[in-house]
């Protein structure tokens, strides 16, 4: 069986189970329940293939640092949006220091509570408050045992598991062994070596120092130049932990109004247009009927959107597609289908303007003949900050933006 097969998955083929998946991502706002296609999308594309690909699109992404500004949950009701990103330093001028810290939603720093190595042997705290700081000391004493798994990152399912063993010369390692997968259930012996990074961005003369901190998620992180540095802190900080808890006393909070927040984020452009075409292929499936996506004209982009195969064929300038679309909806994810006629057929095109950012545009598919369901372009306004989705005609589209720029309001779409 195939795709083209009446029943089948429409991105891999196979007779499901299916699961209902969203039109729009629920991460981007899109969890409204009249917009699920159903029986079309089997369980494996669903969450093992665009769950994964869509979280990495979500948090590691440009449109991530808008959604992390501009929407205020991630589904009806849920939680916050996050972003992932190697590193989010805070810059406090005051005292010369570079923190670990977080960048959360609104748009709000977060210091993370931390040790930072001042001399050999000692170390200062930095943390909002006792609380945090507290947890932090309460972590490590936990951790500074017999015996500690230091785990390294290698890629994204892949890790190095080094045992290292406390001895008359601190803490030694032993035989590093390579996992796909952690097992859960053991944070309160693991250490996580992450090295340094020095972002172009920082003013000079700023030095990053040997530091350990606790991120939210509850994960035990030694930043160092390498893991020789890391398993030196580590042994450094059992062997001198009265003098650490003496040092939870003289915590110490940034104080500088107007830090400077440095940060790496990478961006992929394949799992964007990934998501990308699969949303345009969704709102297809959705608004014109699941068996025109079947056509063999829409092959090389369900390829593109399921396996990354291929490539993608963007479509047009974006300055150009920009103000067709006109001005940006408040609060509102403004998506396209386009008809556009080409030798006696039509092709079909998906523009994409997220958070009222840059216009994205590609080329779904090339048809022999018109599609009755499409005979002018058909919009979609996804409320992100409400989890609502509406089709809109082109008139339906225009005129409220029509009269806010006649009126001098702002109305929400």
């Amino acid at each position: 069986m195939t795709r083209h097969d009446l029943g089948t998955c429409i991105y891999c083929g196979s007779s499901g189970p299916f699961t209902d998946e969203h039109v729009v991502s629920a991460g981007l706002g899109g969890d409204d329940k009249a917009w699920m296609l159903k029986g079309c999308v089997c369980g494996k594309c669903n969450t093992g293939v665009f769950s994964p690909l869509e979280a990495k699109f979500l948090r590691a992404s440009p449109a991530a640092i808008a959604r992390l500004f501009l929407q205020p949950h991630t589904r009806d009701k849920g939680e916050a949006p996050t972003m992932q990103t190697p590193f989010t330093f805070h810059h406090d001028p005051e005292n010369g220091l570079l923190l670990e810290a977080r960048l959360e939603a609104g748009g709000t720093t977060t210091i993370l509570p931390q040790l930072h190595m001042e001399t050999l042997d000692r170390f200062g705290t930095i943390g909002t408050d006792k609380a945090a700081t507290g947890t932090l000391f309460a972590r490590l004493r936990a951790l500074l045992g017999d015996g500690i798994s230091l785990i390294e990152k290698l890629a994204s399912k892949s890790f190095r598991v080094t045992p290292l063993t406390w001895g008359t010369d601190g803490y030694g390692p032993g035989e590093a062994g390579m996992v796909s997968r952690l097992p859960k259930g053991a944070d309160a012996s693991r250490v996580w070596h992450e090295p340094f990074h020095y972002p172009g961005t920082l003013p000079k003369g700023v030095r990053i120092t040997p530091r350990v901190f606790l991120r939210p998620e509850g994960q035990i992180v030694c930043r160092a130049a390498d893991v020789a540095g890391t398993i030196f802190v580590l042994s450094q900080l059992r062997r001198n932990q009265t003098e650490l808890e003496a040092s939870q006393e003289q915590s110490v909070a940034p104080q500088s109004q107007m830090p400077g927040l440095h940060m790496r984020l990478p961006v992929d452009s394949t799992s964007t247009g990934r998501v990308l075409a699969k949303t345009g292929i969704n709102l297809c499936a959705q608004l014109l009927g699941v068996d025109v996506v079947r056509n063999h004209a829409f092959d090389a982009v369900v390829g593109f959107a399921h396996a990354g195969t291929g490539e993608l064929i963007r479509h047009g300038e974006p300055a150009a597609l920009a103000c067709v679309l006109g001005p940006a909806v408040t609060d509102n994810h403004v998506l396209v289908l386009f008809p556009i006629a080409v030798d006696g057929g039509v092709r079909l095109v998906f523009a994409a303007r997220l958070y009222g950012g840059g216009t994205e545009c590609i080329r779904l598919a090339e048809l022999p003949a018109p599609l009755p369901g499409l005979m002018a372009p058909l919009f979609v306004h996804v409320d992100y900050a409400r989890n609502r989705i509406r089709s809109l005609s082109l008139e339906e589209h225009y005129l409220p933006l029509a009269y806010n720029l006649l009126s001098g309001t702002t109305r929400r779409g």
